[in-house]
């Protein structure tokens, strides 16, 4: 029956720690915008805004579309008071996540019918996929631009003119843009997992490891991106351009993902996935995966090479922390690397 209906306690707690973790990024940011207009930096006031709202009216505009169609079901006719507060709240994640998890705890509980229990087990995987893509772009959206922007700012700041209190949320706010980007991906590994007939979750130790490959490879990633951006500003959108250009060729021309369709719609959303391989790579085809695992981290590893190159000897003053960041650079992508093979050998 458990493998029927394999929604453990362990996924239950992932869709708890999803929906804090989305929280805190969202207060920590809101915070560091009020921080900014406070202390008179308005563009920063209104870059750091603009990635807090425009992602969630998005966010918000493709959950409420599927909620059209899914409140016509008798199993969400229950809450349409939350739907609608959370909706309204910018919260569709969170709506989505809780959703999830009701439908999971219900198909769990073996006084219903085995037919109900299937019946809220199937709307719990579809609630899952639905929260993992609306975290996923999200997280592209806003917390990904959000972490580069808030460490840009920390590496061209004066921190001696920063309040303490400044300077300490805007960390925090970093090192929460940072967790929810990585556990956005893994998020999304997990639902495809999961989503797969007869298939189990992750276990936590798979979980634990994939987060480390994740979080390894986006550090790699971040410091080539914020010390290049940090000394050659404008720089960064001719670098980055090229990489998405190159990713977009790759993604139309090579690697083919069943679920697009033809036309307009396929080139809109080969140019978001993309975007998203500006910071790290998420791989939605089927089939064997080692050569664009390969093909993708050869480039990144090119791509931080020259970039953490071009900081090291043309970045002036020269930095008291250049030879740790590019230690650091390089043992982080390696680590990423071993977990990479490790998650891979033992998960299929």
């Amino acid at each position: 029956d458990s493998v029927s209906f394999p929604f453990t306690r362990f996924d239950a707690f992932v869709l708890v720690i999803s929906i804090v973790m989305f929280i805190v990024d969202l207060v920590t940011d809101f915070w560091v915008a009020y921080n900014h207009i406070m202390s008179g930096n308005d563009l920063y006031f209104f870059l750091t805004a603009a990635l807090i709202v425009v992602p969630s009216l998005i966010v918000m505009s493709f959950s409420l579309r599927w909620y059209e169609v899914q409140c016509r079901r008798p199993e969400y006719e229950f809450r349409p008071w939350l739907a609608f507060t959370l909706h309204f709240l910018q919260l569709a994640i969170v709506y989505r996540r809780l959703s999830s998890l009701i439908f999971g705890l219900r198909s769990r509980d073996k006084t219903r019918k085995r037919e109900e229990r299937r019946a809220y087990f199937e709307l719990m995987l579809r609630e899952d996929n639905n929260s993992a893509k609306l975290r996923l772009m999200e997280s592209f959206l806003e917390s990904a631009p959000q972490l580069l922007l808030q460490v840009y700012h920390i590496l061209t700041s004066d921190e001696d003119q920063s309040s303490f209190s400044a300077v300490v949320f805007q960390k925090v706010s970093v090192v929460s843009s940072f967790a929810s980007v990585v556990w956005s991906v893994v998020s999304y590994m997990r639902t495809l997992r999961f989503s797969l007939e007869g298939s189990c979750n992750m276990s936590w130790q798979a979980t634990i490891v994939c987060c480390l490959w994740r979080a390894l490879m986006l550090a790699s990633r971040l410091t080539a991106l914020s010390l290049f951006t940090a000394a050659f500003h404008s720089a960064f959108f001719v670098a980055t351009f090229i990489h998405w250009l190159v990713m977009f060729i790759w993604l139309a021309c090579f690697v083919r993902i069943y679920q697009d369709r033809t036309g307009f719609n396929k080139l809109y959303l080969t140019a978001i996935r993309a975007a998203m391989y500006i910071f790290c790579f998420v791989d939605m085809a089927a089939g064997k995966r080692r050569f664009r695992y390969a093909f993708f981290y050869l480039i990144m590893f090119a791509e931080n090479t020259i970039l953490l190159g071009l900081w090291c000897y043309l970045a002036e003053p020269t930095p008291r922390y250049r030879t740790l960041a590019l230690l650091g650079s390089f043992c982080s992508f390696c680590g990423g690397i071993f977990f990479l093979v490790c998650i891979h050998s033992c998960v299929p």
